[in-house]
């Protein structure tokens, strides 16, 4: 499954403005802020979760 679709299907389960239990988004606010990726919150959290 690609990157893509893994964060359609969570932003399906969660919520636009849901937020996944392991993967916070002051974390995500963090790394953005560091410039440390330009990915939006969903997509991070698919990514995070590839490993």
């Amino acid at each position: 499954m690609d990157l893509e679709n893994v964060a359609q299907g969570l932003q399906a389960t969660f919520g636009v403005w849901g937020e996944s239990p392991s993967y916070p988004s002051a974390d995500w606010k963090y790394e953005v802020a560091n410039g440390d990726t330009r990915l939006g919150y969903w997509q991070w959290v698919a990514a995070k979760m590839e490993g």
